[in-house]
């Protein structure tokens, strides 16, 4: 741990170990808000050999109480330069990842530059060539100052911006499906009642709670998983020892569900998220397609049955979708708030080459999408390379 003085009013806390992040639990306790904030499960991130990883955890202090913490995983990550979903290259970076609720605090103008100026310092000494801060509120106060105290060559130039939706719990059953406009309630409210039926039909589906059920969970979510265009772009869930522990710490403190649908006993969906305060944290859902066709499609049935299931059998009040923006996140979700992520460069020759290029690539992106939006077909487009992601997929695992 060192700290410096960040202003004249504001002191920072570097904690670099697992033993120095233990030890400030007094000032971290307060600020887990957040699946990701929590002290528990970001330790455990770090347990698995060789420790390519390590934790890195900033607290700002303004007249002796913590105003603001930051949790980051330190980690070498492939550094895609891409386009749409190609990537042209990959060249290996100290990477410093604040994911999704990693930020807590650090409300004011001021706390929030002393904690961006506190990222900027490690930069400078090298400690890591890039820091990616995910999702953060695109309004707040961090968000600013991120994009102001870089320098111009470090600073993002290319942010990448999107809703965060989110989904307050109804009441009852009728009214999640009274939302809806009918065309796609009544459809979706049968095929949901098909699944309560005491003999299994064509489809099935089972929740997931206990730590013994852990392993099971995750068999069938990674084979559904690996047919999925996300496991291309490294966005589903991926059976590991790391994913399988945080699992089973979940479920051991009874806040871990998983749901799996299948066609005739073979898995064809899942969705998976955990309980944290009153708010359910959707973490990732996928489906096989080649599994067969359903309307409403299989995922859009497993979803609906997953919210009659987290309202029936939780307290939460909310379920959190994350942040992305898809059709079926615009038809259940009612609420929405749009956040941005963002890096910040190391002031080094390769760090600003990193940022330079990046910029570049993202700039003709948008010039070639601007183009196929005006052409009428950017939806088809993506449609089609995510399509192709899927079917490369399978063909590598084949």
């Amino acid at each position: 741990m060192n700290s410096n003085r960040a202003s004249e009013n504001y002191e920072v806390a570097v904690f670099r170990t697992r033993e120095a992040v233990l030890a400030a639990m007094d000032l971290l306790r307060p600020f887990q808000q957040h699946p990701n904030a929590d002290i528990e499960l970001y330790l455990s991130r770090f347990d698995d050999p060789p420790a390519h990883a390590r934790p890195c955890v900033i607290v700002v202090s303004h007249k002796g109480q913590a105003q603001g913490v930051l949790l980051a995983v330190c980690h070498p990550l492939p550094f895609e330069l891409r386009v749409g979903y190609k990537a042209l290259l990959s060249p290996r970076v100290r990477m410093m990842t604040v994911p999704p609720g990693g930020i807590q605090g650090a409300r004011t103008r001021d706390a929030a530059e002393a904690l961006v100026d506190a990222l900027r310092a490690l930069l400078r000494r090298r400690e890591a060539d890039v820091v990616r801060l995910f999702d953060i509120d695109e309004d707040s106060e961090v968000a600013a100052a991120a994009r102001r105290r870089p320098g111009l060559f470090c600073r993002d130039h290319a942010p990448w911006f999107g809703p965060h939706f989110g989904l307050v719990l109804p009441e009852s059953t009728d009214a999640f499906y009274s939302r809806m406009k009918p065309k796609h309630g009544n459809p979706l409210r049968k095929a949901v009642r098909l699944l309560d039926q005491d003999e299994p039909g064509e489809l099935s589906y089972r929740v997931f709670t206990r730590p013994d059920e852990v392993d099971a969970f995750a068999e069938r979510a990674e084979s559904i998983a690996r047919h999925t265009y996300q496991r291309r772009l490294g966005a589903s869930f991926e059976d590991t020892p790391a994913a399988r522990r945080w699992l089973r710490i979940l479920a051991g403190r009874g806040l871990w569900r998983g749901y799996v649908l299948s066609t005739r006993q073979q898995p064809c969906a899942y969705w998976l998220g955990w309980l944290y305060g009153d708010v359910f944290h959707l973490y990732s859902a996928g489906r096989d397609a080649s599994a067969g066709n359903f309307n409403p499609g299989a995922g859009t049935i497993l979803l609906a049955r997953m919210l009659e299931d987290i309202r029936e059998h939780t307290h939460a009040r909310e379920v959190d979708f994350g942040p992305g923006d898809y059709p079926y996140k615009r038809r259940f979700c009612d609420t929405r708030r749009q956040t941005v992520t963002l890096l910040i460069f190391a002031p080094t020759p390769f760090g600003i080459a990193l940022n330079l290029a990046r910029t570049a690539l993202s700039r003709a992106e948008k010039s070639a999408s601007a183009l196929l939006a005006w052409l009428g077909i950017r939806d088809r487009v993506k449609r089609y390379l995510r399509n192709r992601l899927t079917e490369d997929d399978g063909a590598d695992s084949g």
